[in-house]
Formats: C-alpha cells, structure tokens, sequence
C-alpha cells in the first residue's frame, strides 16, 4: 500500500499508456498488414517447426525477424498472427523506457520515471502506428535496453567488468538486429568511455563483448557468403555531400515522427540535446554536457549515409524509423536530471494524460490519413485478406492443386505469403519475379506438379495457350491440370520472369 501511494502517479500514467497501446492495437495493428509484415507471419510458422532457413529477414542479410521468435508463444496458444505479432512489437518497443523508469525508481528518483514514461506519450499518433508495426524497426533498440535489468539496475558509474562487456554485447547485437540501435547504445558506450577512460578493465571486459558480438555478427553473415543467391536484398553504406543535403532541406520530415509535443517541428529534436547540454553545464556535469551537445551533430552525420533516406511519408515505411531510438536517448537524458521541488512536478503526469486522451479521440482520423499515402509496400486489410486466403485454399482443395503461381497480380506479394502462413495444408506458393525465399524457387526448378493455379491479371493465358484453363469462380485465375514438365521449363515455356536464385 505505502509503495502505491508512494509511485501512484507513475501507476496511474503507465495503466493509461497500456490502455492506449491496447487501443493502437485494435483500431490499427490488428485490423491492417503489409507484404513485408506477412513475410515474418510465415517466419514465424517455420520458427514453429523448427525450421530456419537463413538468418535474416528471408530475402536479405540484416534485419533479424526477432518478433517472429518472440511471438511464438503466443501462436501456440492459438493466438493469430495477425494479434501475435503487432502485441510483442508493441511490448518491445515500449519496454526500453519501462526498463529506464524502473532504474530511475531503483535510485530514487520517482519524478525521472514520470518524465521517461511520458516521453512516448508526448510523441506524434503515427510513432504509435509505426511502432506498433511488426517489421523489425525497433528490436535492436529493445536488445541495447536490456543493459537495464542485466546490470541490476545500476547506473553506469557503478559499472562492473562483467557489466561493461554485457553492454558492448548488446550493442554489437542491437545492431545487428537492427543497425539504428546504435543511437542509443553508443551514447552509453560512450559515457561509459568518458567515466572509466583511466580503467583497464574497462577496455579488457568492453573487447570481449565486442569479440563476442563480431563473432557473432560474422556467423550470420557467413551464411550469405557461401549462399549469395539468397541475398535478394541488401544495403550499402554510402557517404555523400548530396545527401546531408537532402537531409538538411527536409529535417522536419525526418524527425517529426520522434519529436515529444511539437509535432510538426521536427527540427528541435536537435535542440532539445542543447536544452539538456545547458542544464548539465549549470550543474558542473561537464561530460553530460558535451554528450548532449555533441548528439544532434552526430544525428545530423547520419544523414551523409544513402541508407537513412530509404523511405517515404507513410508509417508504413517512414523515414523517421532510422531515428526511432533518439526518444530513448531523451528518457535517459532524463534519468540523469535531479529535482528539487518533486511535490510539484509530479503534477506534470497531467499532460502525458491529456495528449493520450487527445490522441486517442483523433487515432483513427490519423489512421485513415496514413493509409491514404503511398507506402512502397503493398498494405491492406486484415480480414480481406484472410477471405481471399479462404476462398483460394477452398478452390485448391477442389482441384487438387499443388502449386500456386503468383505473376501480375493487385496482391501477389500478400497472398504469396500471408495464405501459407494463415491456411493450414494450403498448397505451396511462389512470387517467381520477386520471390524472398530462395530455397521455395530452388525446390521447385526441377520438381513436377501436377495441378496449378496461376494468378495473372495483365495477360489471357487460356488464350495463348490452349492447355490452360480459366477459372469462372476466381477473378483472374487460370488453372494447368495434368501437367508433366518441370516448373523451371514451365517458367519458360510461359514465358515467365524469374528472379536470380
């Protein structure tokens, strides 16, 4: 009783905050997908087996699909993947400031969790919408936040050896998870630098962590050495003027997404590290001072690499998703301020409350909103696309079809992994122009099938050749019965593209 009367602010901000998420959820991350989340909802199905067929998001060597195995508890007690997957991204990307609250807690300093927790009450609707997308944009920061509860809670002057390794551990692992981690873990390596540059145990615990890490970081990427076919996608690191530039002319389109109130002023994002930096100098914390300063100038580095303007507008696949740790960064800021009068700055817990009230009467004006945008990736309903994956499996079933060819079509991408993922015994699928799983194409180029359906939409097979069929039950479907030839020379003989494997 003493300690909910003690922390009874921050209970009732973080029963609002999780009733807010649960709103997120019904009202957008259940409801809608996109072609690249039904990709880890078929990951996710494999991991069930027990199968693993590379190491990264299927396509492409970096992203490590992290939601996909933490979801599997869920998917076993039966909970849809279109539920699972948007509830643990979610939890993780909510997790790293509950972690930084409990620390502040820890040291007695309660008004510190009220301001962390409220930072991502104070940011924009569409950093809900897009953290609530299970897509692997916030799992490295997740990883780097677990530093929190593996140290004990300690404040990182109070480091030990072991703990010094852990955290350049899950900084090498972060970022392999997810490259934009290291805006939040090399700030703390950082300070962890500045505090212990005269220890040699620093420098011997924090190298082994590193080892570790690199070690680790290589073995993932072997797999695409020895199997380059599999590597669909990847990126590059390219460092141009042209870009700060790009960057420089459009802040507020990159930081809006991040920026805590002010949402349509992404630019201060940079100032407030400054704000920070002046009150850190005002009490003589001279490191802490030039760590803030020094942000935003490094923030504004990132910008020379090509990777960092891989987006658009739509939450979907937005820019700001480079730069979703830097609010993180912010709470920890935070952890580190001292107050005088607590009484009355706990009452500041009023405003998250009312930009969480405010966001919630206006999420669904924001959701429609953003799916009107482009997005890059193919989006659509939830329960549309489990109808269509009904009704195919149904035809399938009907027609003993073993193989389904997905080629022009409105949701190609969609159906060609969200219908296995979802229909259990549906047949095997292939997107042969666009097809991240490589293995499926290696499988089938010498295999026979005897029955398969083909979804075109742009060209009349039945009437370029005469042993296709059109189906009357389903739009833009053509069906090959008593087939005998392989599926590479069917590729051929249709006339079909088919990507490098």
């Amino acid at each position: 009783m003493k300690f909910v009367k003690k922390h009874f602010s921050t209970i009732i901000l973080l029963f609002a905050i999780l009733a807010y998420r649960f709103y997120v959820l019904i009202e957008f991350g259940f409801k809608y997908t996109d072609s690249d989340q039904t990709i880890i909802w078929l990951g996710t199905t494999e991991y069930a087996k027990g199968i693993f067929h590379e190491p990264f998001f299927y396509g492409q060597d970096y992203n490590l699909m992290i939601e996909a195995l933490l979801a599997l508890p869920l998917y076993w007690i039966g909970l849809p993947l279109k539920m699972a997957l948007p509830i643990i991204t979610t939890f993780l990307s909510f997790l790293p400031f509950l972690l930084l609250g409990i620390l502040t807690i820890k040291n007695n300093k309660n008004v510190n969790a009220i301001l962390i927790l409220s930072t991502p009450c104070l940011l924009p609707i569409e950093y809900d919408l897009l953290t609530t997308i299970p897509r692997g944009f916030i799992t490295g920061i997740a990883l780097v936040s677990l530093i929190f509860p593996l140290t004990k809670f300690k404040p990182i002057d109070k480091f030990s050896g072991r703990d010094f390794m852990l955290l350049s551990l899950l900084s090498c692992i972060g970022y392999v998870a997810t490259p934009n981690s290291i805006l939040i873990s090399l700030p703390l390596l950082s300070y962890a630098l500045i505090l212990n540059y005269n220890s040699k145990k620093f420098y011997l615990y924090s190298i082994i962590g590193i080892i570790i890490g690199g070690l680790f970081f290589f073995l993932l990427k072997s797999f695409y050495l020895y199997n380059p076919n599999y590597k669909l996608h990847t990126y590059f690191i390219n460092l141009t003027i042209d870009n700060l530039t790009k960057g420089l002319k459009n802040l507020d389109d990159y930081f809006r997404m991040i920026t805590p109130l002010f949402w349509k002023q992404g630019y201060l994002t940079l100032v407030f590290p400054i704000l920070f930096s002046i009150y850190f100098a005002a009490k003589k914390n001279l490191w802490l001072a030039i760590l803030s300063a020094i942000y935003p100038f490094a923030l504004l580095l990132t910008m020379l690499i090509s990777k960092v303007h891989d987006g658009n507008d739509s939450v979907f696949f937005h820019v700001s998703r480079m730069y979703l740790a830097v609010p993180l960064f912010l709470s920890w800021l935070f952890s580190n301020i001292s107050f005088n009068r607590v009484k009355i700055i706990r009452w500041f817990v009023i405003l998250p409350l009312s930009v969480l009230l405010y966001k919630s009467i206006n999420l669904n004006k924001s959701i429609q909103s953003n799916l009107n945008k482009d997005h890059t990736v193919l989006v659509e309903k939830n329960s549309l696309l489990e109808k269509k994956c009904k009704n195919i499996v149904a035809f399938a079933d009907e027609k003993d079809i073993s193989l389904i060819i997905f080629l022009d079509h409105d949701m190609s991408q969609l159906l060609n992994t969200a219908c296995p993922a979802c229909e259990k015994g549906f047949p095997n699928t292939v997107y042969p122009k666009y097809e991240r799983r490589t293995w499926r194409l290696i499988e089938d180029d010498l295999k026979i099938y005897k029955n398969i359906l083909i979804f075109e939409k742009n060209r009349k097979l039945n009437q370029e050749f005469q042993f296709i069929k059109k189906s009357t039950r389903i739009e833009n479907a053509y069906l090959i019965q008593n087939n005998i030839i392989t599926t590479s020379k069917l590729y051929e003989l249709l006339g079909i593209k088919v990507r490098y494997f």
